[in-house]
């Protein structure tokens, strides 16, 4: 499917649009955001789509051509007649302890939420595309990340939409060169030490020269995310949303009866929930699991200050108390014999 046809059809079923509705578009000025730009644009010169783009374009003055670049996005959203909104932000000076790469992300949605609120939108919308998500996919299997992480980039989080998330980087290209527009090349996404750019230049097209069956590997990967997806859909229904009354809670028979694997997911939904850390120690999950198979009362410490109790069938995540329980249990990784003083005065 072609450009306008799927923007059009992810608007109308992930972010739906009324008349006067701002879209804020996160606009560096690449072929990827300018292909987004103009169609937003188009569509709604055609009428096809009751929005209003605004082009938000953040310089991050992470190289001495950035001033360069954000003028050259400003001229380009001129010539497609979108308003332009922009600000520079030296990321690299004020990011403490994060990657390079992880404090330019942030400073970006903070600003694209900044302008988001200044403007009244409704949507933000990024120009993530298929490619991308098969990167993400790589990178997330890199690092070990599970269920959640395999499900990569989603279509929609909050005001945040990515209606392009089914087109290769190819289709993108192809309607920006049919629109006539010259895009902005940013050298920084050649740079070989940030991680996704290695995966983009050098595996993807190594793996791909080497086994020939794997040439649509993007969009196989792309496959494996949304698979993850709905994956992780099913189990959130599984582990229903918390009651104001209480807790949020899992039954026990129903944890106790999922492969590891799941019961795993199932309990860093649980502690997401709860808003404690997650997912919890593999040590602590051995305890609660122990405790489960010997059908006896549950309560133990799950970490950061959270404790895992059972109530009736069902298994809760709470705030420890700061006052001795009654019932305890420890869960020690020690390799040797451990004395424990409580049990020892009992005996």
């Amino acid at each position: 499917m072609s450009l306008l046809p799927t923007l059009r059809l992810s608007f109308e079923r992930l972010a739906p649009t009324a008349a006067g509705d701002a879209v804020i578009v996160a606009f560096s000025g690449g072929v990827d955001s300018t292909a987004l730009l103009w169609g937003l644009a188009e569509l709604a010169r055609r009428g096809e789509l009751p929005v209003t783009p605004v082009a938000a374009h953040l310089d991050h003055a992470l190289d001495a051509g950035s001033a360069a670049r954000a003028a050259r996005a400003a001229r380009l959203a001129a010539d497609l007649g979108v308003p332009f909104v922009s600000a520079r932000r030296e990321v690299a000076a004020g990011r403490g302890s994060a990657s390079l790469e992880a404090a330019a992300r942030q400073a970006r949605y903070d600003f694209l939420e900044d302008v988001r609120g200044r403007r009244g939108a409704r949507w933000i919308a990024t120009a993530h595309h298929l490619d991308d998500q098969a990167e993400t996919v790589l990178l997330r299997l890199a690092f070990g990340s599970g269920l959640a992480g395999l499900a990569a980039i989603r279509p929609r989080r909050g005001a945040l939409v990515r209606p392009l998330l089914s087109l290769p980087k190819a289709a993108l290209q192809a309607a920006v060169a049919a629109a006539g527009l010259a895009a902005v090349d940013d050298p920084t996404n050649a740079d070989l030490r940030v991680p996704r750019n290695r995966i983009r230049h050098l595996l993807l097209p190594a793996l791909a020269a080497a086994e020939p069956g794997l040439a649509d590997l993007p969009e196989r990967l792309a496959r494996l995310a949304c698979r993850a997806a709905g994956a992780r859909e099913r189990l959130e229904r599984r582990c229903p949303a918390p009651e104001a009354s209480g807790p949020p809670s899992i039954s026990r028979a129903a944890l106790a009866g999922l492969p590891p694997p799941l019961a795993q997911i199932e309990l860093a939904l649980l502690h997401s929930r709860a808003g404690a850390p997650y997912p919890p120690a593999a040590a602590a999950r051995r305890e609660l699991f122990r405790q489960l198979a010997a059908g006896g009362a549950v309560g133990c410490d799950c970490g950061a200050g959270w404790r895992w109790e059972g109530k009736g069938d069902a298994i809760l995540v709470r705030r420890a108390r700061s006052e001795a329980a009654d019932g305890f249990a420890y869960t020690l990784e020690t390799g040797a014999t451990a004395r424990i003083a409580e049990l020892t005065e009992s005996t």
